[in-house]
């Protein structure tokens, strides 16, 4: 019945829900679809192959309003609140990541909180041999640190520390386990395989570093700044070093929207790195912050101001006095 409901498949996309009725009903089909969503936890083993299929059906195809594509991404979500579905989720885990990856470019807007949620139920269902789904997604969980709503924008935070816990779940993967890079779209079939570990994460993540678009450096400084925050006192000392070398070579980039997001990662820098890593820095950090301490469009001053404020709490005044230029 629902299925009956669903627009042809040559129909054109539509940005917005069909108006139901004269008395502003909503449409049947979402209707149905809220309905088989609630009912679904209570459904037999046997009907969740139809459930997968169909929820299929309304994320590939063209014509499908945004409203219907949210809902369908909530199936999985509430099919996790029940030991039924979770087995479920596990046994199918293989085709839902498909299901995932090729939907990738067809999320409209306020769909992507839910599908965020629900690659969040995926990844904790995840085999150990299939860790390659991760490094797949990673792009577009980092993309979702910058997402200007911020219900999507929390969701892809926890998701992020939620596929580093599952790279790094010791209980789960068991010793030289290792990520199959050629199995990871747009890698190469030689790719080698790398190790299941923090570090190796954190080298994915910061794959977004070069990046061809100032939002996507952003968001990888943005997303950095997270893990950095959460993980600083696992990194080994080389690493953390280098992470906060590179991120900080960004504060010479004219542009404003990375600028932002580095002065957000300078912050985090300032408050966890212990107090004579961070004075070893200050030589080279703080003239560089000085340069955008003139600037009033974006809010960058008052990061800043804050940034400066917090080393005057650390190591007294004099001592940012002495790195502060003449004129400043």
């Amino acid at each position: 019945m629902l299925e009956a409901e669903l627009p042809p498949e040559d129909a054109p996309a539509q940005g917005k829900p069909q108006k139901g009725s004269d008395n502003n009903l909503p449409p049947t089909s979402h209707t149905l679809l809220d309905l088989l969503i609630a009912m679904s936890i209570y459904l037999p083993r046997s009907a969740f192959g139809g459930l997968f299929s169909l929820a299929s059906k309304v994320l590939n195809r063209q014509g499908i309003d945004q409203q219907l594509i949210k809902k369908a991404y909530k199936l999985i979500p509430r099919l996790a609140t029940t030991e039924t579905g979770r087995q479920a989720l596990a046994q199918r885990n293989g085709e839902l990541q498909a299901l995932i990856l090729a939907t990738a470019d067809k999320t409209p807007s306020p769909a992507r909180r839910d599908r965020l949620l629900a690659i969040h139920e995926l990844v904790t269902h995840l085999p150990t041999s299939d860790l390659h789904f991760i490094p797949s997604i990673m792009s577009e969980v980092v993309l979702g640190c910058k997402e200007a709503n911020e219900k999507a924008r929390t969701a892809a935070f926890e998701l992020l520390i939620h596929l580093a816990k599952r790279i790094t779940d010791s209980e789960r993967n068991p010793p030289g386990t290792v990520i199959r890079n050629s199995l990871v779209p747009h890698m190469p079939s030689d790719a080698p395989d790398a190790p299941a570990t923090l570090e190796e994460f954190f080298t994915m993540a910061s794959a977004g570093l070069a990046g061809s678009t100032p939002h996507m450096v952003a968001a990888t400084v943005t997303a950095l700044s997270r893990l950095f925050f959460e993980y600083h006192r696992e990194l080994a000392p080389n690493v953390s070093s280098d992470l906060v070398q590179t991120v900080e070579l960004f504060l010479e980039s004219n542009n404003r929207e990375i600028v932002r997001a580095v002065l957000g990662f300078v912050k985090v820098e300032v408050v966890v790195l212990p107090e004579d890593t961070l004075r070893q820095r200050l030589d080279g950090l703080v003239p560089k912050l000085m340069v955008w301490s003139k600037e009033h469009k974006g809010r960058l001053r008052s990061k800043v101001k804050g940034i400066l404020d917090r080393l005057i709490r650390r190591y007294g005044a004099q001592l940012v006095e002495n790195l502060v230029g003449e004129a400043d």
